[in-house]
């Protein structure tokens, strides 16, 4: 045991751990995790506006996704033959519920 003095390879692995945590502390605040330095108010206002970005693509996303899906199954004519097993399942679960 040393009296008070670390020792070198410590000190070496110390150095490039403080190393490693200064790069990924500045890669987060690269991303936009980390307040910039414009202040927390400029943050908090990029991030609002980030949140409502993606909230209105996926919804748009989801629009035209199942768009293009209602486009297919109208082509395919089969808009008639899922209408007809959701009408039986509806009449089965209704059968079921008089039942004990």
């Amino acid at each position: 045991m040393s009296s008070g003095h670390s020792e070198p390879g410590v000190s070496r692995e110390l150095i490039r751990t403080l190393r490693d945590l200064d790069a990924t502390l500045e890669q987060l605040r690269r991303e936009g995790f980390l307040a910039p330095a414009g202040g927390m108010g400029r943050f908090l206002l990029y991030r609002f506006l980030g949140g409502i970005a993606h909230g209105l693509g996926s919804a748009v996303g989801a629009t035209f996704v199942v768009g293009v899906l209602i486009a297919l199954v109208k082509q395919l004519q089969l808009l008639p033959v899922v209408g007809r097993v959701i009408a039986e399942l509806i009449q089965l679960a209704q059968a079921g519920v008089g039942q004990p």
